[in-house]
């Protein structure tokens, strides 16, 4: 079971890492569309990363 939250809490690390590279490019760019979208997503993945160190609870088969 350890290891299903260590997977996950290195993919919410990956796609928040991803997500603030993209934002970093579109203001670098200066292409201020995708921005509100990207950090949104960033948003969501806090509240995830927060809900998942906070329960802990276990997987009941619907993500593996």
């Amino acid at each position: 079971m350890k290891n299903k939250f260590q997977m996950m809490n290195i993919a919410f690390v990956l796609s928040s890492t991803g997500l603030l590279f993209g934002i970093t490019a579109n203001i670098l760019r200066d292409t201020p569309t995708l921005i509100p979208i990207e950090v949104f997503l960033l948003l969501a993945n806090m509240v995830l990363i927060f809900i998942l160190e906070r329960t802990k609870m276990p997987f009941s088969g619907l993500l593996f």
